[in-house]
């Protein structure tokens, strides 16, 4: 599917225009590649027939002069003036169905093309061999040094890979990506090169404020006009984010249990109150968004959408399972006009071998104004997948975290109302405590060995004497 035609499918309100723009003027191109190609086949037919004697020379209009003519005047009449350029106002908002109906209009032309250029291609390549059979030797000889001696300039209206569906395709994307390009200012690896570590990654990032030092110097900066300040001081990735969410750019922390990840998505809920736009905070479950609308109502006015469950659903910060929003980009409903952040939490879900499409659909389905914050404590390849969800959205993806869980964990085993730690503080095994509870099983689980022991520990069913076990009973 051509770039932007599945991110606008439903909910998107601008970037059917755009594509539609970029498939046109590709289309545009492709006709006169091929009308100049027909039209430069004609003139060698003609100039051999020339050189081969007016009694034989071919009519004056042939059949690839009359194709070359139709093209450049259907590229003529139906090429747009400029391309959409990523700088302009967005276009006004379209319904879901009309946005449908367009880029399937849209990819229908792009895939009509790709069977003319198919069809066109494999006739001009059959006259290609018949002109090359006829011709004398030392035309021959010329034709086939020529690519030795000068350098042929790449045509610019027909791609050099457009005989097959996937080159078409690719040059598709290869629009959509330079313009994606320079609006974030990113060059695009030249064709061909060399794979290197920095270009592995192409849309995910690290460490892009020069470490710790820098962080803390653009941090300072935006101290006095924070959208929220907190009562403590924030850890080095917190402020990393921070930073980024000002630049409104996409984020993903990537950081251990405790470490405090929620600041981040609290900050975007502040940033969206400050500037009176909208945010969406997602989770897996239902338990993470109530616990989540608990900690969230006493700064910002929130809104809990789940299941069975709606309150406030007009507040600007709202709380919402994934499936919520995915059911929302669906509809096109009007509230994603107004959101600015959208937090994932617990990530990792994409995952999920049953669920996992619901986040793969979000993401792709959201329009390219929302930026997103990604949390996630358990996700093993963070920059692959971080360069996955940049080079969907076109936009490149921040990546901070921990390397350490800032508050230590102690494990122990409890057996018998005794605890017996078995991994301290310091991520160390404690063989002493695995025996002591082991002891401690088979002290209450032991077996008599011998028959005198088995019979004294067998009930009498009498009961203790009065006396003690030793005191003698009636009679004695």
């Amino acid at each position: 599917c051509p770039p932007g035609l599945s991110a606008g499918a439903f909910g998107s309100w601008r970037v059917g225009d755009d594509a539609l723009g970029e498939i046109e003027a590709h289309q545009s191109e492709l006709k006169l590649g091929l009308a100049q190609k027909h039209a430069a086949l004609a003139a060698a037919a003609a100039a051999k027939a020339a050189a081969a004697g007016p009694d034989t020379a071919p009519p004056a209009t042939t059949t690839a002069t009359t194709i070359a003519t139709t093209a450049l005047d259907t590229h003529a009449a139906t090429a747009p003036a400029t391309l959409p350029s990523p700088g302009l106002a967005p276009a006004p908002r379209m319904g879901a169905k009309a946005i449908a109906h367009t880029e399937s209009q849209a990819a229908k032309g792009v895939f009509e093309d790709m069977w003319m250029v198919a069809g066109e291609d494999e006739v001009a390549e059959e006259d290609k061999e018949e002109m090359e059979a006829e011709a004398p030797p030392e035309s021959k000889t010329t034709e086939e040094a020529a690519p030795v001696n000068a350098k042929e300039e790449p045509s610019l209206a027909q791609p050099p890979d457009a005989d097959s569906v996937d080159g078409l395709l690719a040059s598709t994307s290869r629009m959509a990506t330079t313009r994606a390009q320079q609006a974030t200012g990113k060059a695009h690896p030249a064709a061909g090169a060399a794979p290197s570590a920095e270009k592995q990654h192409e849309w995910a990032v690290r460490q892009t404020l020069g470490g710790p030092a820098g962080v803390e110097s653009a941090f300072s900066e935006l101290k006095p006009n924070l959208a929220l300040h907190f009562p403590f001081e924030l850890d080095t990735f917190q402020k990393e984010a921070v930073v980024h969410l000002e630049r409104h750019n996409s984020v993903f922390v990537a950081a251990h249990t405790s470490a405090g990840k929620t600041v981040v998505a609290e900050y975007a809920f502040a940033l969206a109150t400050k500037y009176s736009t909208r945010a969406i905070y997602t989770s897996p479950i239902k338990t993470i968004s109530n616990q989540k609308f608990r900690d969230f109502s006493s700064k910002f006015d929130v809104g809990l959408l789940t299941g069975d469950v709606q309150i406030n659903p007009t507040a600007p910060c709202l709380i919402c399972t994934t499936e919520i929003l995915r059911s929302m980009l669906y509809k096109g409903a009007d509230i994603i006009r107004d959101v600015e952040w959208v937090v994932f939490d617990e990530v990792h879900y994409v995952n999920d071998v049953d669920r996992g499409v619901v986040w793969e659909e979000v993401i792709i389905m959201l329009p390219p104004h929302i930026s997103m914050v990604l949390l996630s404590a358990t996700l093993p390849n963070v920059m692959d997948f971080a360069d996955w969800v940049g080079r969907i959205k076109r936009k490149v993806v921040h990546v901070t975290g921990t390397t350490k869980r800032p508050v230590p964990l102690q494990h122990s085993l409890y057996y018998a109302g005794e605890l017996y730690t078995i991994c301290t503080k310091d991520n160390k095994f404690a063989p002493e405590g695995v025996r002591n509870a082991t002891l401690a099983w088979k002290k209450k689980n032991e077996v008599p060995e011998t028959p005198k022991e088995v019979k004294q520990a067998r009930p009498t069913g009498r009961g203790t004497p009065m006396g003690g076990p030793n005191a003698a009973g009636r009679g004695g």
